[in-house]
C-alpha cells in the first residue's frame, strides 16, 4: 500500500467528519493529510519505519543520541557472522566491552540484527543494556539452530 492510498481514504474521513459538523476531527485530519502528501508516492511500511526512527530519536534524551556509525558497524559485523559462532563471539565481545555504545546506540545495534533478515520495521524496547545483549545472543542462537536444522532436512 503507498501513501497516497492511506491519503484517499483519510480525505473520505474528512469528508465525512466535515459534513457532519465535526469541525476539530476534521480539522485533525487536514493537518495529517497534509503531513502525508508529502510522502505520496512512498511506501506505507517505509514511511512508518521512518516515523517511527525519528520518534525515537526525538524522544532521546541530549547526550543519548544514536551513533549511526557505530551501528552499522557492529549490526553488520554481527550480520556477517551468519551463524558462525566464533565470528559472532568476536563481535558480541567487541560490542560488549565498547564504551562508546550508549544504551540507544546498542538497542538500534540489536533492532537491527533481529529485523535486518526479514527486512521487518518493528522497535523492540528493552529496559537494559544486559537485557538487549541477552535478546542479541538469543536470536543468534535461534539461527544457528535453524539452520542446523535446515541443513539435517536437506541432507
Amino acid at each position: 500500500m503507498k501513501v497516497s492510498e492511506l491519503v484517499g481514504i483519510l480525505q473520505k474521513l474528512h469528508s465525512i467528519y466535515a459534513s457532519a459538523g465535526a469541525k476539530s476531527q476534521a480539522s485533525d485530519m487536514e493537518q495529517i493529510i497534509g503531513v502525508l502528501q508529502i510522502n505520496r508516492d512512498q511506501a506505507l511500511d517505509d514511511f512508518v519505519a521512518e516515523a517511527k526512527v525519528l520518534i525515537a530519536q526525538l524522544s532521546q534524551k541530549p547526550g543519548q543520541k544514536i551513533n549511526d556509525a557505530l551501528v552499522d558497524e557492529y549490526a553488520n559485523s554481527l550480520l556477517e557472522s551468519g551463524t558462525d559462532e566464533s565470528a559472532f563471539k568476536t563481535a558480541f565481545s567487541g560490542l560488549k566491552s565498547d564504551r562508546d555504545v550508549t544504551k540507544p546506540t546498542l538497542y538500534a545495534i540489536v533492532n537491527r540484527y533481529i529485523n535486518s533478515p526479514s527486512q521487518g520495521a518493528y522497535v523492540f524496547k528493552f529496559n537494559s543494556k544486559k537485557e538487549a545483549l541477552e535478546k542479541l545472543r538469543i536470536k543468534f542462537i535461534e539461527r544457528a539452530e535453524s539452520e542446523s536444522k535446515d541443513r539435517i532436512v536437506r541432507q
